[in-house]
């Protein structure tokens, strides 16, 4: 059977309450938290609610390959939400990291292209100006670079690369970061997906090459994987946003209770078993 559209609209209510839960402690009010530290958790959070809606909207219309390169964004930024929060200590200072240092390093890259790019090619005047805009003077790079060097900038970016948090992850000794790990394999398939790469085309030939009862099976199980990742990314980071602010969990048993109907539903849809069909 297919997953029923009125499962994904239960997902999407959860999603939402998930978020509804959380965004008291992202607003201005909440005075303990630095203002970077408050900014950019809040649009972490409020970007990957967005993209899960956009997945479960590709869900609806059956595109669950598309789905699967949207979920890989997802992943990578509830990642990057757990890791800014999970130290109070270090939040504020890994805020900037992520939002400044990072963007700074990353505009120098843009320019130089764009630089490049601009002077070999001819553009209308109107497109020169916004593209001149973007450029940023070798003075204004060495504001961004300040005193570190090639090296230090690639071990900063290679930290907050998907594997850089995922080996830091690993290293806790609270085993429910140690879990991260097994997100590794959803992020590598959908590289795959994401760079059109052999292993993606055979990944979806193959599937077309099944009879259609057995199709229609993986499919539906590969759908319902899908939105179970999305409402456990959703719980994930209530949880360390909670944790993070010595909040009770309480909502989130009560969130547990209340769309057990759908948890359960989810699991028996995800269910395929390749040897029902030998």
């Amino acid at each position: 059977m297919d997953v029923p559209k009125s499962l994904i609209g239960l997902a999407s209510h959860f999603i939402g309450e998930c978020f509804d839960c959380g965004k008291p402690l992202l607003d201005n009010e909440v005075k303990q938290t630095p203002p970077v530290t408050r900014f950019i958790t809040a649009q972490l959070y409020i970007d990957n609610v967005l993209t899960g809606e956009s997945i479960l909207i590709l869900l609806e219309q059956g595109n669950f390959w598309d789905a699967e390169i949207l979920l890989r964004t997802v992943v990578e930024g509830s990642l990057k939400f757990i890791y800014i929060l999970e130290d109070q200590d270090c939040a504020e200072k890994r805020a900037k990291e992520f939002f400044h240092v990072l963007t700074g390093y990353s505009s120098i890259k843009r320019s130089n292209r764009l630089e490049s790019m601009t002077n070999k090619i001819e553009f209308l005047e109107k497109d020169s100006k916004i593209l001149n805009e973007i450029i940023i003077s070798r003075d204004e790079q060495e504001l961004f670079r300040k005193d570190t060097n090639k090296a230090d900038r690639k071990s900063l970016e290679n930290k907050w690369s998907f594997h850089g948090l995922l080996q830091h992850f690993s290293k806790s000794e609270d085993e429910r970061y140690r879990l991260f790990e097994h997100l590794s394999y959803q992020y590598g398939m959908a590289s795959h997906l994401t760079h059109k790469d052999g292993d993606a085309m055979g990944l979806v030939w193959e599937r077309s090459q099944r009879s259609a009862e057995e199709r229609k099976a993986v499919n539906t199980s590969q759908t319902a994987r899908i939105i179970s990742d999305l409402c456990q990314l959703s719980k994930w980071r209530l949880h360390f946003l909670f944790k993070s602010q010595s909040h009770s969990l309480e909502p989130i048993e009560k969130l547990n209770d209340k769309y057990k109907a759908l948890f359960d539903d989810l699991k028996d849809l995800n269910n395929f078993n390749p040897d029902d069909f030998t």
